[in-house]
């Protein structure tokens, strides 16, 4: 197969192989019984690494199929004939059978009978035909053709009747089929541009009236191509960055969030095409069953929890009803996806503290969103929980150095007990943070506000030793007189993950 391209790029491009025509079959290698010829055709190319040419180089086929020439033979000669005339001097004969020739093979050689004189005597004598000539040559070689032979007659003698039947005879020769050369049939339409832009092909095709009996095949191409359609595409959009997703539309029992993006119809020009794929995108979220009620926030994030939301919780578990199920704020952000149970308190906003000169004499107890009995029970089977805690200062210590550094300032923990540390220090070290790593305002002071200065100085941190978690309340002093001044600052408590030992001890109550 040939294929041919009616129009080239200007520049350089990939062309395949193209075959060259057929070379003339080969000499037949025998001249009847079936013999094989071959001919052979050039790959002109490829050029710039296009295909080789599809198909054979070499293709054979059988010649001079017809039978090979048997010549005939005789057999054995047969007994003398009665004579053939009972006077006037005959002959009697015998014969032998000739098997004929086959295939054009020559004819049985020499006499396929004999004769002998016999009643010689005087009678009249018919005449005879002497044996046929060969056959003359076919003046065809295909096609079909006539050819004759004839036979001389013997005259009659002596009054004898004339020779009978015919001196000449004809038969057909040649009668197979002359060869037939393949015809091309008119081309097709030209097909559909591949492609409505960009550079496409377009193809056209004809088939060949095969060759009959040995004919030549058709010569040329059996399809040729067009480039079209070389107008540049358009080309699809980029989308702007997704929006982020909109809150699950339940907290749990299956629901649904949402986002969507924009697409930028001007990224390629006058070429942008719409963009490709959705503008939105909606997924199932918080699938987990609502019942029972989880008893944490965390215990919530292990369920599927993804959205920071506020939630039910059952702090004693299914089957326990010691405790009412709460409302709580669940924070799944702050520890990377483990939910954080955050209670809020009325004491959450930055408070003034002034004309209060007595260690302790104030005093605000903090009223957390649900109940005391509830936040101890969920710091009880979290595993972490802390609690912010900052107190700003203007010449109001913590500690009193004339009262054997008794706590001036300071929290109230569950029990209602003064903490003997503040917050970012460890329990029992009666310091701030900054006497826990030596960075107070005076080297051998524990806390910040120790240096008991006209200068606004500032001790807080997390307190994180569950024991004396939740604050109960925040007291303070040393604000009594005209230059004393503080602030307190009491974050809200945020509790993790859990505790096994604890959750043990519920589940046998």
């Amino acid at each position: 197969m040939t294929i041919a391209f009616l129009s080239l790029p200007l520049l350089l491009q990939l062309v395949d192989g193209v075959w060259q025509q057929w070379s003339a079959w080969d000499m037949c290698s025998v001249t009847c019984g079936g013999g094989y010829q071959a001919r052979n055709r050039t790959c002109d190319g490829p050029y710039y690494q296009g295909l080789d040419c599809q198909g054979l180089a070499e293709e054979n086929q059988t010649c001079n199929t017809q039978p090979c020439p048997i010549d005939g033979f005789y057999g054995a000669w047969s007994a003398w004939s009665q004579c053939s005339v009972s006077c006037g001097g005959g002959t009697q004969s015998r014969d032998r059978p000739c098997t004929p020739p086959q295939h054009q093979g020559q004819d049985c050689q020499g006499p396929s009978n004999q004769t002998q004189d016999c009643n010689t005597q005087p009678c009249p004598v018919d005449g005879f035909y002497l044996d046929w000539s060969e056959w003359s040559e076919c003046p065809v070689s295909c096609g079909g053709g006539v050819q004759w032979r004839n036979r001389t007659c013997e005259p009659p003698r002596h009054g004898g009747a004339e020779c009978q039947g015919p001196d000449n005879v004809t038969r057909a020769c040649n009668a197979q089929p002359c060869p037939i050369d393949g015809v091309w049939l008119p081309w097709t339409e030209w097909s559909v541009c591949t492609t409505t832009c960009g550079g496409g092909e377009q193809e056209r095709t004809r088939l060949c009236q095969q060759p009959k009996h040995g004919g030549q095949p058709c010569l040329g191409p059996e399809r040729e191509n067009l480039t079209c359609a070389e107008n540049p595409c358009p080309i699809p959009g980029d989308w702007f960055p997704w929006s982020n997703w909109t809150r699950c539309t339940v907290t749990c029992g299956g629901g649904t969030k949402y986002r969507e993006r924009v697409c930028d119809t001007q990224s390629y020009g006058n070429l942008t095409a719409p963009c490709e794929g959705p503008a939105n995108e909606t997924v199932a979220c918080h699938t987990f069953d609502c019942l029972p009620l989880a008893r944490t926030c965390s215990e919530l994030g292990l369920r599927g929890l993804s959205e920071s939301t506020i939630a039910d919780i059952d702090l004693d578990g299914p089957g326990i009803t010691t405790l009412e199920p709460v409302q709580v704020y669940c924070d799944m952000v702050a520890e990377d996806g483990v939910g954080v149970t955050v209670v809020g308190h009325d004491q959450e906003e930055r408070q003034r503290v002034q004309g209060w000169e007595g260690a302790r004499e104030y005093e605000v107890i903090l009223h957390y969103n649900i109940s005391f009995d509830h936040v101890e029970d969920l710091v009880d089977q979290s595993g972490d929980c802390k609690q912010y805690i900052s107190w700003e200062c203007f010449a109001a210590l913590i500690h009193n150095p004339n009262d054997n550094f008794k706590v001036s300032t300071g929290w109230l923990n569950r029990t209602g007990q003064i903490a003997d540390y503040f917050g970012g220090a460890s329990p029992g070290s009666r310091s701030c943070a900054c006497g826990m790593n030596n960075t107070c305002a005076e080297e051998e002071l524990k806390c910040n506000c120790d240096a008991n200065d006209e200068v606004w100085r500032q001790d807080d941190g997390y307190i994180t030793y569950k024991d004396d978690l939740p604050v109960y309340a925040f007291v303070a002093g040393d604000t009594g007189g005209r230059q004393e001044d503080g602030y307190h600052h009491l974050g809200p408590l945020f509790c993790h993950g859990r505790d096994n030992r604890v959750l043990k001890k519920k589940s046998h109550k």
